[in-house]
């Protein structure tokens, strides 16, 4: 099934992009909110190649369910010595705490896979499958400092249930 982003602007807010020094969680100063990227045709090669989950139909979503809409941008990522993880970036504060955000993120975990929620307003969460035993946290990010708090099974399918 192939989509496009229409009006979508999401991932302008929610990704950071080292070519032009911009941060995660806040808008990009070429973006046009709602229409597009005001620099598309020179956009950074990090915007040209990022595609969300979203584009490639994940869990059966629909029209309604497109980042903007959702406040959401859902995409895959490997995680170095973990494997596949599905990622939730919130584009408003609180997003992730959607019905639709728990549904998916509980169907990943039973899949196997990791989640992370990657929030506005407070620490990320990585949440871990059945599959993954003890995490070397070093090893994962590169430092123990990392604000980012694991949640292991079976407690991270307790939390969506």
């Amino acid at each position: 099934m192939e989509r496009n982003c229409g009006e979508c602007t999401a991932c302008c807010k929610t990704h950071g992009v080292l070519e032009i020094l911009k941060m995660s969680g806040k808008w990009c100063i070429y973006c046009n909110v709602g229409q597009g990227c005001g620099i598309y045709a020179k956009r950074p090669r990090e915007c040209r190649v990022f595609k969300c989950a979203w584009l490639f139909g994940i869990d059966g979503s629909g029209p309604q369910h497109r980042p903007d809409k959702i406040n959401i941008v859902p995409e895959y990522r490997k995680i170095s010595g973990i494997g596949m993880a599905m990622w939730f970036w919130e584009l408003e504060e609180g997003a992730l705490r959607s019905d639709l955000t728990r549904k998916w993120s509980r169907r990943n975990l039973l899949l196997g896979n990791c989640v992370m929620h990657v929030s506005l307003d407070a620490g990320h969460k990585l949440y871990l499958p059945e599959r993954i035993g003890d995490l070397d946290r070093s090893y994962v990010f590169g430092s123990p400092e990392e604000e980012i708090e694991i949640v292991p099974f079976p407690e991270s399918v307790s939390c969506f249930a």
